[in-house]
């Protein structure tokens, strides 16, 4: 009797570690501090298969939950996959191998509104829809009274011809990217707050001026 009870445990031990083979290594963040100046915001997350089946590589992400200023756009991306506007209860499939990791990016596009978002991102095999895992963000707008102290960093002057100046909230030194309006990289360099950035070699135009990391901040240049 003892050695079935035993062997019971054992089993729906397995069955629960089973579903636990998959997980994103942060689950949720809140940004109640958003200066709606920037153009967009986004948050980076993994997502890890350590599932030892690898024939378990199939899932699909879906949006269970989405609430958002009617102005404000939602993009999710999944490696090098991006979808704008995904709605909620769609499914968008994807291969990941058990032993790998997927980048996802998940965030809003907030065009210098003021506002607040939230939505969830759930992830689950295709194989057993029991290995999931879900990834929330939320974020809001400051007043504009807060502005001056949430700013993130800031540039000056905009427009610009050939030269502009970035300070850092944070004193610090972080990677900056240019990115054109068809979303191609055309400047990414390590200034210090404070350094000058050279536009000279772009042509006219808007550009969008990027920190990346877990969370990524943007405004929105224009080079005359």
């Amino acid at each position: 009797m003892k050695l079935k009870f035993t062997l019971l445990v054992l089993i729906a031990f397995c069955m629960h570690t089973s579903k636990a083979q998959i997980s994103f290594d942060y689950t949720s963040q809140v940004n109640n501090s958003v200066d709606s100046s920037e153009f967009d915001y986004n948050w980076t997350v993994n997502l890890a298969n350590n599932s030892t089946d690898k024939s378990d590589s199939v899932f699909v992400w879906t949006v269970t939950s989405l609430d958002k200023t009617s102005s404000w756009e939602l993009t999710v991306c999944s490696g090098d996959e991006c979808i704008a506007d995904p709605g909620v209860g769609n499914d968008y499939g994807f291969h990941l191998r058990n032993g790998e990791n997927e980048i996802f990016k998940i965030g809003f596009s907030i065009f210098e509104r003021a506002g607040y978002g939230q939505v969830t991102v759930a992830v689950r095999s295709v194989k057993d829809g029991g290995i999931k895992d879900s990834a929330t963000l939320e974020i809001a707008t400051l007043s504009s009274v807060d502005f001056a102290n949430a700013r993130t960093f800031k540039t000056y002057p905009n427009p610009a011809k050939d030269i502009i100046t970035v300070d850092f909230i944070n004193g610090k030194s972080q990677v900056i990217k240019v990115y054109d309006i068809l979303g191609n990289i055309q400047i990414s360099k390590n200034i210090n707050s404070g350094d000058k950035l050279d536009l000279s070699k772009l042509t006219k135009g808007v550009y969008i001026l990027r920190t990346e990391g877990i969370s990524n901040y943007s405004k929105v240049i224009q080079k005359q």
